[in-house]
């Protein structure tokens, strides 16, 4: 799991509004539900399918709630650890 910040910070100083257009215009090819806003929420249209993919993938919950809007992800727990990460390779050429 991954904020939109860290994903911002891990493509090139990017802000989290533009993880989100990317997201929103090509999210469906990619796990979408493991990109975060930094509170360990889903962007709100997207909290009841998100909340089902972590049950389903036992995500660590910090608060988990019959209102898919008021679960959290434990970002302590289920961040993912991006050091190291070098990113894609630079096309060739």
């Amino acid at each position: 799991m991954l904020t939109y910040g860290d994903v911002g910070e891990l493509v090139g100083d990017r802000g989290p509004r533009f993880v989100g257009d990317v997201l929103r215009r090509f999210g469906s090819h990619v796990p979408w539900w493991r990109v975060l806003r930094a509170d360990g929420s889903a962007a709100p249209p997207l909290a009841a399918r998100a909340v089902q993919r972590w049950r389903a993938e036992a995500v660590p919950l910090r608060r988990d709630d019959a209102d898919p809007a008021q679960v959290r992800v434990d970002l302590r727990a289920a961040r993912w650890d991006a050091a190291g990460f070098e990113g894609p390779a630079a096309p060739a050429g």
